[in-house]
């Protein structure tokens, strides 16, 4: 079976095989290097295990990501954008250490995982197909998911003596779980053409900038800022930016017959 990608004047063809098991191997590429990360590191704490559980995780949104390939949806480069980008911020953050060089494998790791997703994002890329809408949607569904690793990593300082700080982790950590779930019903008239729902998005957008932001300079410090409040404002950019959802196209009234 073929998957054609393109425009009408230049269409690209390749094997769908042959990104599923490019896909296949990102994912496992990417789950070997955060592991082999885990073991290199000589000061892994529960910060480094939270993320590095998180990153082995979000390997499984390539799973998802052959689906949506497979099936040849319109969803599958922004998903495939956010995807890859992310993996390899958060790749990047688990390589990083706080303090000292990073290991020569980490960055070898780094480099491949790097250079899979550069090729799986030429092989989905699908010129002239409108996806901006829906990259709006997947943006604004990963506030959660980085707010609530952020809020467990949190509980680190907590443990090391810092209880007065642990009122504001589950405030934290609640305000996610609300977060999932606006974003889920703000997505699903958005997926339905109502216009009104990037300004719901942006409502949504400034309490969790407003919220993720500060806990993250005052529990994690600079680190945190550059490891779990930049990838959240990089997905509000695109959010904030992004157009309004495409109107459904109304059906045509019908012709009603002149009188003679």
């Amino acid at each position: 079976m073929l998957g054609v990608v393109g425009d009408a004047h230049r269409a690209r063809v390749y094997p769908q095989s042959a990104l599923t098991i490019m896909l296949l191997l990102t994912a496992l590429a990417t789950a070997a290097v955060e592991a082999l990360n885990w073991v290199f590191t000589d000061d892994a704490g529960f910060a480094l295990f939270v993320r590095t559980g998180w990153a082995l995780l979000r390997s499984l949104g390539f799973l998802v990501l052959i689906w949506h390939v497979r099936r040849q949806r319109p969803g599958a480069w922004p998903f495939a954008l956010v995807l890859t980008v992310t993996t390899l911020f958060a790749l990047a953050r688990l390589v990083i250490p706080r303090e000292g060089r990073p290991h020569a494998a980490g960055i070898a790791g780094f480099v491949v995982v790097a250079v899979l997703c550069g090729v799986v994002l030429w092989m989905v890329w699908r010129p002239g197909v409108i996806t901006r809408p829906v990259t709006v949607r997947i943006a604004a569904l990963s506030y959660s998911p980085i707010m609530l690793v952020a809020s467990m990593v949190a509980l680190e300082p907590v443990f090391g003596g810092r209880v007065e700080a642990l009122p504001a982790v589950i405030v934290w950590f609640v305000a996610a779980i609300v977060v999932s779930y606006a974003v889920l019903l703000v997505a699903f008239f958005h997926r339905r053409g109502r216009l009104w729902a990037q300004t719901a998005y942006t409502i949504i957008t400034l309490p969790v900038i407003a919220i993720h932001v500060p806990f993250t300079w005052w529990l994690l410090g600079t680190d945190g800022l550059l490891r779990d409040a930049a990838p959240l404002l990089l997905a509000a950019v695109v959010v904030l930016t992004g157009p309004r959802a495409p109107r459904s196209p109304a059906a045509p009234a019908a012709s009603r017959p002149r009188p003679t």
